[in-house]
């Protein structure tokens, strides 16, 4: 079916009523996962969210913006939001209808695009990908892999879009993984970096609570509070003509300041002691 089905280029069959199902709601308490929006999100807008850190599987991101659990739409309405994610998982029979109601997109320039073609179009991006998932350690110091990743600066300047930086206080703590240094992780990260290189994505290796228990060794999630926090989009460089390395290396620079700005903000209430490293 997939073979002839075009919908999943453009998120044509998102469904508000999908979205706003009642088990997305229950999803997000079980963390719990909330939205805290620093500035609005003018209707009629084009908007690049990214999304920081990636985690085992961006599960914060697929609870905040792939639904309603956290009240997204109802926060931000007059947008029609798209969350990014792997080609992949729309092979996979079942999965594929359901996120594609929720009108999930691949993470690819072409659908980006389509998506943020229309006015109200906002695209989210887990920015740091597979190589930023294998550094998700509960506890640990938040590491973004932002340095050298500008491709979604170009799509938000291509489509005369604004950036909006988000950040997931206590995506890394969901699930669990072995501890950084220890002869289990390198073993595993040699085998995930192998996977990385032939397949570009790492096969995640983790796990969270045995089902319905707080007992470790099993692959429900932890219940540890989400804390989603959007920050003020950065507008369109307003520059009319090509799309150059040096626009983009500049709109990038403001991103970078504008997640750091938001990160040290909030990073009191929602993580105290903790660091941001970005490479």
């Amino acid at each position: 079916m997939w073979f002839f089905d075009t919908a999943r280029l453009s998120g044509e069959r998102s469904s508000r009523s999908v979205r706003g199902w009642r088990v997305w709601r229950l999803l997000a308490a079980y963390f719990p996962a909330s939205l805290h929006a620093t500035a609005a999100l003018p209707p009629g807008g084009k908007y690049v969210l990214g999304y920081h850190p990636h985690g085992v599987v961006s599960l914060g991101a697929f609870v905040g913006v792939g639904t309603n659990g956290v009240g997204l739409d109802d926060a931000f309405p007059g947008l029609d939001f798209h969350l990014c994610t792997l080609a992949v998982n729309f092979k996979m029979p079942f999965i594929r209808e359901l996120i594609l109601r929720l009108g999930i997109i691949p993470a690819s320039k072409a659908c980006i695009r389509r998506a943020l073609a229309r006015n109200g179009g906002a695209v989210c991006i887990a920015v740091g990908g597979a190589k930023e998932a294998l550094l998700s350690t509960p506890g640990a110091p938040y590491e973004l892999y932002l340095g050298k990743r500008k491709g979604f600066v170009r799509e938000a300047l291509l489509a005369e879009a604004s950036l909006v930086p988000t950040f997931a206080f206590g995506e890394l703590d969901v699930f669990r993984a072995p501890a950084r240094g220890s002869r289990a992780r390198r073993w595993l990260l040699t085998f995930q970096n192998w996977g990385l290189g032939w397949y570009g994505y790492s096969l995640p290796v983790f796990c969270g609570n045995l089902p319905f228990t707080n007992v470790g060794f099993g692959l429900q999630p932890i219940s540890e509070a989400v804390h989603i926090v959007t920050g003020a989009p950065i507008p369109h460089d307003g520059v009319a003509g090509p799309v150059t390395d040096a626009r983009v290396d500049a709109m990038h620079a403001r991103y970078v300041a504008a997640l750091r700005a938001l990160f040290d903000a909030h990073k009191g209430a929602y993580a105290p002691g903790r660091e941001l490293l970005i490479k």
